[in-house]
């Protein structure tokens, strides 16, 4: 089992300072610390060298320069330097552009300008790159604002700004900035009583209107004055000659979808960046749409107006007078008039509308697309569905008819692309009628699936049928069937038939028989960690299938060819490297090796073997052949042969088992395992009571390798080694299941036992237990469920369990086929490995059991549920 934690470190650098003085001052709207800068990257030219408490310059090619240097600090654009207590810069080759003679110097890592800050006798001015004075020295502090792209500046008390370049917005002789901006054509100051005025930069006039909050568009200053709210308009060259006077109860431009704006929302909003184009006023109750002129778009007023948005993205105004509405649509200066019961966004720039009892669509020009003469008007996912009394059909976003209104029921595909086939129905049966054609399939079905380029039909009633008829209503297989469904890897290349249990037939695209004789059984194979994957994109799948006399053999997905016979009893395990397949089978009863070409490998002499938790491994020596190992029974002993079929751990075992992919075995000859390796050299001698199998413990003693080791109530960490690695713990081995088939028989065999004792032992071994717990350490889970309380957890899913039997399994109509006879699957999902029910996507219409199953962990080897997670929520 693997883990994978996500730790993510954000660093964000702001401004870059050579010194760290604590800066506080009294009613400063300035930051209140100085940070030294760290470097960008680590591909400079020049890097810094230290000696005791002094730096240089590290030049390539040159070495240390004199050591001569109080601190050296990367900049943006070279070095900020200290020498004999005074700063200076220098540039990226180390040459000084300055004289020493700055208190301290700053730069701002967001600034558009190469600037630095500087200070000199408790002045500040602005500095460039080559050293020189940009601006002067003579502001009691400057500090540069993101969001604005301006600096802040300080003098007597008083606010000023300078552009990124150093230009002067505004003079220092306001008691506070509350909005600033290079790119926007006016400030906002707040004055001594509190209230806010407007700056215009490019005249430097403060406007003597007092108001107490404004929201700023790209054309548009919407201002509130108490209770009442007016607006300036921005024309292209930032004059505000249109204005609307502080008279209305409120202004909305037209951009209800517009994200929050930046800034305090209690003084200034700012959303500059975007452009305001219609604008609803609304006064006394009434309401009235002007434009960015200031000029009525319609010369009504209306009850309410409000804006809204179509589904091809644009937007139009629904208006209401009293109990009717209409429609203003802006893009073609169009209005439906103010008549209508209803109005609702259809398909596209379209509007369902209502009048009396009919309903109809409304293009944006204002024209009907479909006349009013519908008692219901539906949208479906590009079409409309449309009801005349009790009869239904469907019409495009053109109104042209698709399906004519006389079936009961009628519904597409869910497929944009498909506006050719429908389903309809009539008598409670499924169909299909296609346009310009009619009824293709007769409305006989319980329902109808795509199924590729056909469809699937099905009949109703308890001994349902199901067939493949394709697009023009043609029989291609036989509704005769119980199941139909396609294979799982992702190219689904074939499609599986069941005619009746135990007897599959399987088809390629064409609709052609893959195998001759009926399939009884089938599915992917297992893999060493007792798994069932379905093989991925463009990956070789292999299907063990069997047939009715109970022989099984191989068959190829890719190439949908028999590789292996029907001469085996079965074939349970597949271990893949680079260059083989080898898959675990019997025959006559007997356990062996074969590889995809069905040569043996193993012969089939013994009585038992796994292929569990075998990993390919990579020879040093690229001619030499790796020599794998594989765990047998012969004459009811355990023991372990190579390729060669030479037993490399004599057969003298009681149990053995692999635990971990380095060819690590627990083995036992009485009650006790030790730990040897695949030469059956011993690496701890025990004894043990359990050993679990050896994992990545998440970063514990760097990642290697390490299992619990169990003994008499005591748990210690084991290496691959056999070194014990921790002092011991109280702790006792899980009980979980091996195998996810495993737990879900455990189930079945507990619900139909007569005493409530398997339920109880079930529930046990589903549950969290104290190594479960061990092995979330360190994970996303430990955090949500560190405080479990393990004895609760079994004791709830026990009562549920109960009650899910005396309710839900003994009621006859629970169909228990989906626990007894379906095939389970399993994923990685946040690391953690899971299972599914890809035949259907679930386990039960009932919640607990779906909680239950769906989605349980295979945690250090056991299969335990995810129940206690809906416990702990």
């Amino acid at each position: 089992m693997k883990y994978y934690s996500l730790f993510v470190f954000l660093f964000v650098a702001t401004i870059t300072f050579a010194q760290v003085p604590e800066k506080k001052e009294s009613g400063s709207t300035f930051s209140s610390g100085i940070g030294l800068s760290m470097p960008h990257s680590t591909s400079r030219k020049v890097s810094i060298s230290q000696k005791g408490k002094m730096f240089s310059f590290n030049i390539p090619d040159k070495g240390a320069t004199a050591y001569i240097y109080e601190s050296l600090a990367f900049s943006k654009y070279g070095f900020i330097v200290k020498k004999d207590g005074k700063y200076g810069i220098a540039n990226h080759n180390a040459q000084i552009k300055s004289k020493f003679e700055y208190d301290s110097i700053g730069i701002e890592n967001f600034s558009k300008e190469q600037l630095y800050i500087v200070k000199k006798n408790g002045k500040y001015g602005l500095m460039d790159t080559l050293g020189k004075l940009y601006i002067k020295l003579k502001y009691e502090d400057i500090r540069y604002k993101k969001e604005g792209q301006y600096y802040l500046t300080l003098k007597k008390n008083r606010y000023g700004a300078l552009k990124y370049n150093g230009q002067v917005l505004m003079e220092p002789k306001f008691n506070r900035i509350e909005f600033c901006s290079s790119t926007f054509p006016f400030a906002f100051v707040k004055n001594e009583g509190g209230k806010v005025n407007m700056f215009d930069i490019k005249n430097k006039k403060l406007n003597p209107l007092e108001f107490d909050l404004a929201v700023l568009y790209n054309n548009l200053i919407v201002i509130k004055a108490n209770t009442k709210m007016g607006a300036f308009f921005i024309d292209s060259l930032g004059y505000t000659n249109n204005k609307l006077p502080i008279e209305y109860d409120r202004i909305t431009p037209s951009i209800p979808f517009i994200q929050k704006g930046k800034g305090n929302p209690e003084i200034i909003t700012d959303n500059s960046g975007r452009k305001a184009i219609e604008i609803i006023v609304e006064k006394d109750n009434k309401f009235s749409l002007i434009n960015n002129q200031a000029k009525p778009m319609i010369p009504e007023e209306f009850d309410q107006i409000s804006a809204r948005l179509l589904f091809d993205g644009g937007h139009y105004y629904k208006l209401k007078n009293g109990a009717k509405y209409g429609a203003y649509f802006p893009k073609t200066d169009k209005m439906i008039a103010v008549e209508m019961d209803y109005i609702e966004e259809g398909l596209k720039d379209a509007l369902i509308v209502k009048m009396g009892q009919n309903y109809g669509v409304y293009s944006t020009n204002a024209e009907p697309i479909i006349p009013l003469e519908y008692h219901k008007i539906e949208t479906k996912s590009f079409c409309y569905q449309v009801t005349k009394g009790r009869k239904v059909g469907l019409l495009n976003n053109q109104g042209r008819l698709l399906v004519p209104v006389q079936f009961e029921g009628v519904s597409d595909f869910y497929d944009k692309d498909d506006n050719e086939y429908f389903k309809v129905e009539e008598n409670g049966l499924t169909g299909i009628y296609r346009v310009g054609t009619g009824i293709i399939i007769p409305t006989a079905y319980d329902f109808i699936l795509r199924f590729a380029d056909n469809f699937l039909v099905s009949t109703k009633g308890e001994q349902r049928k199901q067939g493949i008829l394709d697009k023009n209503g043609k029989v291609i297989i036989s509704v005769e069937n119980n199941w139909i469904y396609s294979s799982l890897e992702p190219e689904r290349s074939i499609t599986i038939v069941e005619r009746q249990k135990g007897e599959h037939y399987f088809y390629n695209q064409k609709w052609q028989k893959i195998l001759s004789e009926p399939i009884a059984e089938f599915n992917f194979l297992h893999d060493t960690d007792n798994l069932i994957f379905i093989p991925e994109f463009r990956e070789i799948g292999y299907l063990y299938v069997q047939n009715t006399k109970g022989k099984v053999g191989l068959l190829n997905l890719q190439s949908q060819q028999l590789v292996i016979p029907f001469e085996y009893d079965a074939i349970l395990q597949k271990f893949k490297n680079s260059k083989t397949s080898y898959l675990l089978a019997i025959k006559s009863g007997k356990y062996g090796v074969v590889n995809e070409k069905n040569e043996i490998i193993i012969p089939f002499q013994y009585d038992y073997m796994n292929l569990d938790l075998m990993l390919e491994q990579i020879s040093e020596d690229p001619n030499k052949k790796v020599d794998y190992r594989f765990v047998a029974v012969n004459k009811g002993k355990f023991g372990v042969v190579n390729l060669e079929n030479r037993a490399t751990v004599p057969f003298e075992y009681k149990q053995l088992e692999r635990v971990g992919g380095e060819d690590i075995f627990k083995a036992k000859k009485d009650h006790s395992y030790i730990l040897i390796n695949a030469d059956n050299l011993v690496l701890n001698n025990g004894p043990f009571d359990e050993i679990g199998q050896f994992e990545f413990t998440d970063g514990r003693n760097g990642g290697k390798r390490e299992a619990m080791a169990f003994q008499k109530g005591q748990m210690r960490m084991i290496s691959s080694k056999g070194e014990i690695k921790s002092l011991p713990i109280a702790m006792l081995p899980s009980k979980g299941y091996k195998s996810f088939w495993e737990l879900k028989r455990a189930l079945v065999a507990a619900l139909e036992s007569k005493d409530s004792q398997s339920l109880k032992e079930f529930a046990v071994r589903v549950s969290p237990s104290a190594q479960t717990l061990f092995y979330f350490q360190g994970t996303h889970i430990s955090t949500k469920f560190q405080y479990i309380q393990i004895d609760n957890v079994i004791d709830q899913t026990f009562q549920e369990l109960l009650q899910f039997k005396d309710h839900t399994w003994n009621d006859p109509r629970f169909d228990k086929s989906i626990l007894l006879h379906t095939n389970d699957y399993n994923k990685y999902e946040e690391g953690l490995l899971s299972n599914y029910n890809a035949v259907f996507n679930g386990y039960s219409k009932d919640r607990f059991l779906e909680r239950l199953l769906g989605e349980c962990i295979k945690i250090n080897g056991n299969w335990i549920s995810t129940y206690f997670t809906f416990l702990y929520k």
